[in-house]
């Protein structure tokens, strides 16, 4: 398609969406008219929903109302790791998201199990009860996590070495 609207003398997005529809489906049938609507910034399909998917991650906007006690499901991208020497264990991690921080600790099996995940992975998907701290301050105990995105999407490609 692209070698004839060159040979049409069609070179820039705006000369196709110039061209009278009928011409342009005479030429190149439906498909040639879908990309003249494309052209013209024109979509006529309707939109659908994405399908239900059996795992939902909830937002902080969504936890208004008290969710102390619930199990829940909570992604983001992995701003601290502690692992005091006083916890016998614990991993503290330090969830962040586009609405705020999360605190979730890491029980010392559970580190052991996912230990890749939680020393590696930068972003994680946290299942776990949220419970509610003095203050306001809400912790997630976590029953499991996962690996948001795996970490080689996100490796920086190799340098080049002077030495």
């Amino acid at each position: 398609m692209i070698e004839r609207l060159g040979l049409l003398g069609i070179r820039t997005i705006g000369d196709f969406a110039a061209l009278p529809r009928p011409v342009v489906e005479a030429q190149f049938g439906r498909a040639g008219g879908r990309a003249w609507l494309a052209a013209r910034g024109e979509d006529p399909s309707q939109l659908r929903p994405r399908p239900f998917e059996r795992e939902q991650v909830i937002e902080r906007v969504q936890e208004q109302p008290p969710l102390g006690g619930k199990v829940v499901e909570v992604a983001g991208l992995v701003v601290c790791r502690q692992r005091p020497m006083t916890a016998k264990g614990i991993i503290f991690l330090l969830l962040e998201d586009e609405f705020g921080l999360m605190n979730v600790l890491v029980s010392r099996e559970l580190g052991e199990r996912e230990r890749a995940v939680v020393r590696l992975s930068p972003f994680v998907v946290v299942r776990g009860v949220l419970e509610q701290r003095a203050g306001g301050q809400r912790t997630l105990v976590a029953r499991s996590l996962r690996e948001l995105l795996p970490a080689e999407v996100l490796s920086m490609p190799t340098g080049k070495s002077w030495c």
